[in-house]
Order: structure tokens, then sequence, then C-alpha cells
């Protein structure tokens, strides 16, 4: 009897340790992604701003267009879900009036400005 007991302890311990690592691990893997997440939308605008800049008259229709021409890039990388790049294209398209403002200021300005909104 008191060997089974033991055997209880010990089969509890083991089941509790094999979920709690289940859950540590699934934190964890949700934290790297989420970090990986912020890396590529962080190039994907850089690369956006860069196009953007090189643009003689910048039209809505150019912005939508060279928006389009970044996300269908990353669309073609496997491990970003096709949902969170058409989410992102979907707040750029929607920034389209202080994108125009801020390029009218100057490059500077727009670099300024997605600092302080990465915070």
């Amino acid at each position: 009897m008191y060997h089974n007991e033991n055997q209880n302890k010990f089969l509890k311990g083991v089941i509790a340790g094999v979920v709690l690592g289940a859950v540590g691990g699934y934190f964890l893997h949700k934290n790297k992604r989420r970090i990986m997440s912020k890396v590529w939308m962080i190039k994907a605008k850089a690369e956006i701003y860069r196009r953007l800049g090189s643009l003689k008259d910048l039209t809505q229709e150019s912005y939508e267009n060279t928006v389009r021409a970044v996300t269908d890039k990353y669309k073609k990388v496997k491990s970003i879900a096709a949902h969170e790049i058409d989410e992102f294209a979907e707040r750029m398209m929607a920034r389209w009036k202080d994108v125009k403002a801020r390029m009218d200021e100057g490059p500077d300005e727009i670099e300024a400005y997605d600092v302080e909104e990465q915070k």
C-alpha cells in the first residue's frame, strides 16, 4: 500500500511537470513569434519608406502599389502567416494621409514617426 502511494505521487509529479513544461514552451514560442513578427514588420516598413523616398510624385495609388509590392514579397516567406501580412497591409493602407503629410515634411520625419509608433 505504501508503495502505491509513492507511485501515485511520482506520477502526479511527472504529469504536473509535463503540463508546466508544455505551458512554458507555449509562452516561450509565442514570445519568439511575436518578436519575429515585429522584426519583419519593421523591415517591411523600412523597405516601403525607402521605395517611397525614391518616387518623384507620391500619390495614393503609387503608395498603395508600393505597399502591395512589398507585402507580396513577404507573402512568399513561409515563416510569416498570410493573415499577419494582410493585417499589416491594411494598417499601412489606412495610414496614407499620415505618410503623405510626413513625406512632405521630409524623410527624417517619417523615421521619427515610426519610432514613436513602435513604443
